[in-house]
């Protein structure tokens, strides 16, 4: 990429997991992009920190809608979310949880919102911290939760939003790093947001 032209749109992932696990790429796209766009101001905020972008940084806010793929597969993507729910209710964490998110609080406000009968089940729709997996598979095992709580993985992102959206509630994890892109989706999806 050095000494050709170009922007470059930068994600949640690029700013924080990339900047995390891949710095020297982040380095070279940041450093070389003509303009850099982010879809919230968080992202530019955190890059601001490390690196001088000037004039050349811009946010444009995007509803998540707007970010889908044209090759939606609906009758696809809600089999995956029946499957993954197994017909039961349920409530939503998304992004990963790492040793940042406190475990511990987290747990409690789902189980409240279990006991308030507000979901059946507990997805969390993205990835865990290995050790963190660990930590909270034996506290769920210790609960008796072990079968109201399923991990997706990172999907793509039309059965991510048809995920998202049949969820009840998107919890948003103590500790986590706020980019407010659980903000804006659960704000364009009309889901509450317990925070």
């Amino acid at each position: 990429l050095r000494g050709k032209l170009f922007s470059a749109i930068l994600t949640y992932r690029d700013a924080f997991e990339c900047h995390l696990n891949a710095p020297y790429e982040l380095d070279l796209v940041t450093e070389a992009a003509k303009f850099l766009i982010a879809p919230n101001p968080f992202v530019l905020q955190h890059l601001e920190c490390f690196y001088s972008l000037g004039d050349r940084a811009l946010w444009l806010e995007m509803l998540p809608n707007l970010l889908d793929s044209k090759c939606i597969n609906l009758e696809e993507d809600l089999r995956y979310r029946e499957t993954v729910s197994l017909g039961r209710t349920y409530l939503c964490t998304t992004g990963n949880i790492s040793p940042l998110v406190d475990v511990a609080e987290l747990l409690d406000r789902v189980i409240g919102l279990m006991h308030e009968n507000v979901a059946d089940q507990w997805i969390h729709v993205g990835t865990v911290d290995s050790n963190t997996l660990m930590h909270l598979s034996s506290r769920l095992s210790l609960l008796g939760m072990t079968d109201k709580f399923a991990l997706t993985g990172i999907l793509d992102r039309s059965c991510y939003r048809c995920v998202i959206q049949g969820a009840r509630v998107i919890v948003k994890p103590a500790g986590e790093v706020d980019t407010g892109v659980g903000a804006l989706e659960a704000n364009g999806w009309q889901i509450p947001l317990s925070v």
